[in-house]
């Protein structure tokens, strides 16, 4: 069970806290509630709490204090900081010192409940992999430089650009680059594994760790890594195609609404529905049978036909409104769509009037 420790110097408060969480359903051991952070120190060797609740203002010590205190014994505690202040400053301090989380009085205790379950969550992950890479470090030993771990750095982010895109062919170039800066710069395994494990930590619960500490090959860590990322990816596009129908419909309406903006792009749309351009394109060219090119041209193209009948605007107000470059392109589209030029379209349908 998780243990936390509750510091609130009001009493009615503090009794609250006491009653309001659901302490055993939640799988949390409450060992101790006090009024005062000095109560408190004293306490924390006998009852080794994980996750600590504190008030911010308090006689005595002051809870930024106190988090400054409990950060020096180097026990990765959490502390989740609760106040009836709302100042940026105390939060800002907060962050600063490492809190977990600052929450504002009156008390959500639901809210609460589930950031003291998250707290105790990122302590266990944070522990396990210390514990990895303590094990590991100890195995064997290579001085990293700087280059190295800012490279790792670059690997990561573009392994979590792909994830995110489920993009296989991006992942597979991607761990094999890895592969092979390993192998030139002689990478040592428990880095390795240690990054390996970090990085899958935060995006799945991983389980028997045994078969990965087991491999000494990095043809075999990477492509453990691979395999693992590749299949979370297949899981993201099943999901993704379940919801497609609705997600190219949001991205039709988002079109008709945007459409005439200059600015309007493939890209631009991509970003908005947090896909690449390259999954945006496929799945709407797959559902309406338009590319998204070709569906914003015709929606100006049918607006331009209805202004060019029903309204007396120029040809180049036209353009500029329904976000054309220049007159030049909105009329070499315009004649390309229809078979016209503007200028002879409207007045074409003058003459049917």
């Amino acid at each position: 069970m998780m243990n936390v420790m509750v510091i609130e110097d009001r009493i009615l408060t503090l009794n609250a806290l006491k009653t309001q969480i659901p302490w055993k359903e939640k799988g949390l051991n409450p060992v101790g509630f006090y009024t005062n952070c000095k109560d408190a120190m004293e306490h924390i060797e006998d009852t080794d709490p994980d996750v600590i609740i504190s008030d911010i203002v308090m006689p005595g010590m002051d809870g930024l204090s106190f988090c400054k205190y409990i950060n020096s014994l180097d026990r990765n505690i959490k502390i989740i900081i609760i106040s009836a202040y709302s100042k940026f400053e105390y939060a800002q301090k907060g962050i600063q010192l490492g809190v977990f989380d600052f929450l504002e009085k009156p008390v959500d205790y639901g809210e609460l409940c589930e950031r003291i379950l998250q707290a105790g969550e990122l302590r266990e992950r944070e522990e396990r992999l210390r514990k990895i890479h303590t094990e590991q470090a100890a195995d064997d030993y290579t001085v990293m430089t700087l280059d190295d771990y800012a490279q790792f750095d670059h690997f990561e982010k573009k392994l979590k650009q792909n994830l995110e895109c489920a993009d296989f062919e991006g992942i597979r170039a991607i761990c094999g680059k890895m592969k092979n800066y390993i192998e030139k710069h002689n990478i040592n395994r428990s880095y390795l594994v240690f990054f390996v494990t970090n990085f899958l930590s935060v995006r799945i619960k991983l389980g028997d760790l045994s078969e990965l500490n087991r491999m000494t090959c990095v043809a075999d860590i990477m492509r453990y890594l691979e395999d693992i990322l590749l299949s979370i990816c297949s899981e993201k596009r099943k999901n993704a195609a379940n919801d497609t129908d609705n997600v190219v419909g949001e991205m039709k309406q988002y079109l008709e609404e945007q459409y005439k903006k200059v600015a309007l792009s493939l890209g631009g749309m991509a970003q908005v529905f947090n896909m690449s351009p390259n999954y945006v394109s496929r799945i709407f060219k797959e559902k309406t049978g338009y590319t998204v090119t070709a569906y914003i041209s015709n929606l100006r193209i049918l607006e331009a036909k209805r202004l060019l009948s029903q309204t007396n605007k120029k040809i180049w107000e036209i353009s500029q409104e329904l976000g054309y470059s220049s007159q030049y392109h909105f009329s070499m589209g315009f004649k390309k769509a229809t078979g016209y030029s503007p200028k002879d379209y409207r007045k074409i349908k003058r003459d049917e009037e």
